[in-house]
């Protein structure tokens, strides 16, 4: 079996943007689904998982490029392969107000986000 190894200089100008493209893209997502579900401390990973859906949802719905914010990986742990999605600080926030707020820390952070964002108190 023979392995090329191709430099960008080799690619063609349009394969090679696409490529740069695509690596500044992913650059920017900066965060996990895992961390978010730690952080807010939700044990079920259905709760994140629905919050994801409904938030790719909302950005469908508003005709924007939900892969530009959210992307689906595998992750290896204690041989077991589970699903996570590495988050754009855009879809990190929105999946934030997309929990359920039955949890206390998730409830508080929500009230955090619009009180940054509003500057009420």
């Amino acid at each position: 079996m023979t392995t090329t190894l191709v430099t960008f200089w080799e690619l063609e100008e349009s394969q090679f943007l696409a490529r740069l493209r695509k690596v500044i893209e992913e650059s920017q997502l900066l965060y996990t689904a895992s961390q978010l579900k730690q952080l807010l401390e939700i044990e079920n990973d259905d709760e994140v998982n629905w919050a994801i859906q409904k938030a790719i949802q909302v950005l469908q719905r508003l005709k924007m490029d939900s892969r530009l914010h959210f992307k689906q990986v595998y992750c290896a742990q204690d041989e077991v392969i589970r699903i996570d999605w590495r988050l754009s600080s855009f879809a990190y926030l929105l999946v934030i107000l997309n929990c359920d707020s039955e949890h206390p820390i998730v409830a508080k952070t929500q009230v955090e986000l619009i009180r940054t964002k509003i500057e009420l108190y």
